[in-house]
């Protein structure tokens, strides 16, 4: 059988986390099977849920100053963790980094809000565009990474722009290319940590005809 390796707890660090996001956003020794829909998963050093920009800014300097392993999850869809856990801080911006603003035609959202709920907001404030994502289980930092679709539609057709981390701990707001088959920059997904914030460009329905909502 195969050891598993032991945990160790430091409490400096978990100090530190509590500063930046609270006590209640900080868990230790939490088993991942309680964060994944396939219900896998052994415990994870540090899980922390942040709040804010700032606060994600914050734990990965932390993570990075300490040498730190980092990984950020959302719900946790079709993720699956090993038994021995995850000997590092997950980042879950699912529990407490959500949000979700229209402004007339665009839809402005956290990377932790369900795509299921944006759904709904766009279909409650007469848009339309998202039909697509009304049933996948995942949130909008991991759609739009991985350029979630289905029913013939994707997240590359109503991405705009994308608010992304670096390790360097810059905030830097991408556009979407111009290239139809691509939801951001390319360069994006090295560079970025973590998604935070991204802009939607849908449609208003109008006389059951389908008007570009966004123009440049």
């Amino acid at each position: 059988m195969r050891q598993r390796v032991k945990i160790v707890i430091k409490e400096e660090i978990v100090r530190e986390l509590y500063a930046i996001a609270g006590e209640d956003a900080v868990q230790t020794a939490e088993p991942m099977k309680n964060h994944t829909t396939f219900r896998v998963g052994g415990p994870a050093d540090y899980f922390v849920a942040p709040h804010t920009e700032e606060e994600i800014r914050k734990i990965v300097a932390l993570c990075e100053e300490k040498e730190i392993p980092w990984f950020v999850t959302g719900n946790g869809s079709n993720l699956v963790v090993s038994d021995e856990g995850y000997h590092g801080v997950i980042l879950s911006v699912y529990k407490n980094f959500q949000g979700i603003e229209v402004e007339g035609n665009r839809i402005r959202a956290k990377a932790g809000s369900m795509l299921v709920s944006i759904s709904r907001a766009v279909r409650e404030a007469g848009l339309s565009g998202m039909e697509f994502a009304s049933g996948i289980p995942g949130t909008l930092g991991g759609g739009v990474r991985m350029n979630a679709g289905a029913y013939g539609g994707e997240m590359k057709d109503i991405v705009q722009n994308v608010t992304v981390l670096t390790r360097e701990g810059e905030i830097r707001e991408l556009e979407k290319k111009s290239s139809a088959s691509a939801t951001v920059p390319a360069s994006s997904k090295t560079e970025a940590t973590s998604y935070l914030e991204q802009n939607l460009c849908l449609f208003r329905e109008i006389k059951k005809k389908f008007l570009p909502a966004c123009r440049n």
